[in-house]
């Protein structure tokens, strides 16, 4: 579930992300949006994120929190995915920016570049996870089922 997850996140992050910045310094179209850009930025951003999404446990911090505020199974499905959504794609963004524009060298140039994207990648982030979880953690459970320890 991991896996296929953030193997999806970082595509739509990876995609808007070369779009906007195409479309945000006036390069010609396919100067950035190509299939090797998207294809390095999405390896990046993969190892960002699968990193980040083992040692933050943000999903779980989502449904810890529901619990103790005694939601429902839908309201408690959307508060948990807006929880995970915002620190994974807040970290997992931050890092990816800092890597990527710096070099690893961070200054106030990342923090525009990154500020430009942030708000319609925490939106995709979440809308994304919206559509995915569910059927992925269905598939996750079906799957290991029959596994024992």
């Amino acid at each position: 579930m991991n896996i296929t997850c953030g193997l999806l996140f970082c595509l739509v992050m990876s995609i808007i992300v070369l779009f906007r910045n195409e479309q945000m310094t006036g390069l010609p179209a396919g100067t950035l949006l190509n299939v090797k850009m998207v294809a390095f930025s999405v390896i990046q951003a993969f190892f960002v994120s699968y990193t980040i999404g083992d040692l933050v446990p943000s999903y779980s911090w989502g449904t810890a929190f529901c619990a103790k505020n005694n939601m429902g199974k839908v309201p408690s499905y959307f508060i948990t995915i807006a929880i995970h959504a915002f620190i994974i794609g807040t970290i997992c963004s931050l890092i990816c920016t800092f890597i990527a524009v710096d070099a690893g060298t961070f200054s106030f140039t990342t923090l525009i570049a990154w500020w430009t994207n942030y708000p319609i990648l925490l939106l995709a982030a979440y809308v994304l996870m919206v559509i995915v979880m569910g059927p992925l953690q269905k598939a996750a459970f079906a799957l290991t089922k029959n596994i024992t320890d």
